[in-house]
């Protein structure tokens, strides 16, 4: 009985990829060829028997499917399909940006472009969710999650490619549908809807038409170990070091080390994002609710910088100085060497040890 539900699962997954055969023209690619590991555009021509299987994809899939059934009962003459937009290149191939979909209005041109993910993190505060929600479209809220940058990129090229092409103005929004861990309220499946606002421009296009042409490898570096490729033998794949060393915990329940890939994972996507806000906020800060309700500044903040003169508050207030200062850690192995030179160690200061949470977050 479990083979047959295991053959029913692949014939599943395999019916949903096979309806899913996006082509391009010669010397084409797509827009996520730009954005991802350049290589699988070489593998795909030459293995197009190899497709990628998962969950995550199935339910991509589907969710897209559903969203275009539903526009194709409301607007069945102005739904259109795998809406093609093109880039005539003068470095490299042209790219065509299949954009899920797309309706064609009489004043607008409306392009979708879906995403299903597993999970999406955000600071909402208390209260903004309530139970019955199901769709988050304020965009002071939708600023509040962390949607994937990549996402976003494929996003505004798509709208770029989309409004080169015609005389009518475009609209262009991310559909998500994912789990979000909302307070008071716990798991919950949400939609989202983001405008596209950012702008894009031939010159970016260009640039990520020359990467693509130059460098080989994965942008990210989780794409080596979710590669169809790459399970197959075709590439032996690349090590990017995300800057966490994978642990060895094999004493530790599954739920605790399930905790600690996806910690691992948020702090990779931190580190991402808090590059890009580092220059996207050029300069400002911004404040936000803190967990006790305290605001804090995100951004760019000023502090003051005082260097004091240590000799001469001493000669001032003589010892009682030393009850306000604490060793310089930056030196402290300067001051070990200098004093054991002089008496035991174990004269002047006095060891211990306790355990203290480390984590990845300061």
């Amino acid at each position: 009985m479990e083979k047959m539900f295991e053959s029913l699962v692949h014939d599943m997954s395999e019916a949903l990829v096979e309806n899913r055969n996006l082509e391009y023209s010669d010397n084409a690619v797509g827009i996520t060829s730009l954005l991802y590991c350049p290589r699988k555009v070489t593998f795909r021509k030459e293995h197009p028997e190899i497709k990628s299987f998962g969950l995550e994809i199935d339910d991509g899939f589907l969710f897209e499917n559903q969203v275009k059934d539903a526009l194709y009962r409301k607007w069945p003459k102005n739904t259109i399909d795998e809406y093609v937009a093109t880039y005539s290149s003068k470095k490299g191939p042209n790219v065509e940006g299949h954009v899920d979909i797309a309706v064609d209005g009489k004043q607008t041109l409306l392009g979708i472009e879906c995403k299903h993910t597993k999970i999406l993190e955000h600071n909402f505060p208390y209260g903004s969710i309530s139970g019955d929600d199901v769709l988050i479209s304020d965009p002071d809220l939708v600023r509040r999650i962390y949607i994937s940058p990549s996402y976003i990129e494929q996003s505004a090229i798509q709208k770029h490619l989309m409004t080169r092409q015609q005389r009518k103005p475009v609209k262009h929004y991310l559909f998500i549908k994912t789990m979000m861990n909302i307070p008071g309220l716990g798991y919950k499946k949400m939609y989202i809807l983001r405008e596209t606002k950012e702008d894009y421009t031939d010159e970016k296009l260009d640039r990520k038409i020359d990467q693509f042409c130059n460098d080989p490898h994965p942008r990210f570096s989780w794409e080596c170990p979710f590669c169809a490729y790459k399970k197959h033998g075709l590439c032996e794949g690349v090590n990017l070091d995300s800057g966490i060393k994978k642990w060895n915990v094999p004493e530790l329940e599954e739920e605790a080390v399930n905790a600690l890939e996806r910690y691992e994972e948020l702090y990779a996507q931190m580190v991402q994002v808090d590059g890009y806000l580092k220059k996207a906020l050029q300069g400002k800060n911004i404040e936000i609710p803190g967990k006790s309700g305290r605001k804090r500044k995100i951004g760019w903040v000023e502090y003051t910088d005082y260097n004091w003169d240590i000799k001469k508050a001493f000669d001032l207030i003589g010892s009682d100085l030393l009850q306000y200062l604490q060793v310089n850690w930056w030196k402290g192995n300067e001051l070990e060497s200098v004093l054991s030179e002089i008496v035991p160690l174990s004269n002047v200061r006095e060891s211990s040890r306790k355990p203290k949470w480390k984590g990845l977050v300061a």
